[in-house]
């Protein structure tokens, strides 16, 4: 239903460009967004609508793997070459989440687990209005998502997503400590 009702709401706005433009298809051996920084942020299927994300936020930094389940909410994040990894659970669970459309807000609790210690915070999820992003010459239909996180000392952060219609999966434009970027470009891997 997410994405019928995604395709309603931009049914008429301009898709993709006349260019060798990844799309969903191509999320089995994976798509690549590259980003300002010199990092990339690739996506791949991980099962129904879940998705698998390789993040190299910069060539110097490490290298991040992620899993977004139903493609839009962070579930795992691992950093290999430091062997730790974090597990995240939404309550009310995830399958009470509403679709993504325009104005659709849903708060909910997050409990993280990180080597063996929990922390719970709380998440806003708000979408806004549907618009097209170029990649290159590529196009692709999208909402915004902003997600805020307001830890129990009361200290926040504001994420920015863009939710990709085609890939049925999100890209984060802004991590929430200050550091943003811009995709230059989108390939098939």
């Amino acid at each position: 239903m997410r994405h019928i009702f995604a395709s309603i709401i931009l049914a008429g706005l301009p898709t993709f460009a006349l260019a060798d433009c990844p799309t969903a298809a191509d999320l089995g051996g994976g798509v690549r967004f590259d980003l300002t920084t010199g990092g990339s942020w690739d996506i791949r299927a991980a099962g129904g609508q879940d998705r698998q994300v390789t993040l190299v936020w910069d060539p110097q930094y490490e290298t991040q793997s992620l899993v977004y389940d139903q493609g839009i909410y962070l579930s795992v994040l691992a950093i290999p070459s430091l062997n730790s990894t974090s597990l995240i659970r939404f309550n009310p669970p995830l399958d009470t989440a509403p679709d993504p459309a325009p104005g659709v807000q849903w708060e909910v609790t997050i409990d993280t687990v990180t080597d063996g210690i929990n922390r719970r915070d709380r998440v806003r999820l708000i979408w806004g209005a549907p618009k097209v992003v170029r990649f290159g010459a590529c196009t692709y239909d999208s909402l915004p998502l902003q997600w805020t996180t307001v830890h129990e000392d009361g200290t926040s952060q504001v994420h920015a997503y863009s939710y990709l219609m085609e890939f049925g999966a999100v890209i984060m434009n802004g991590e929430g400590f200050g550091t943003t970027w811009t995709v230059t470009g989108v390939s098939a891997l």
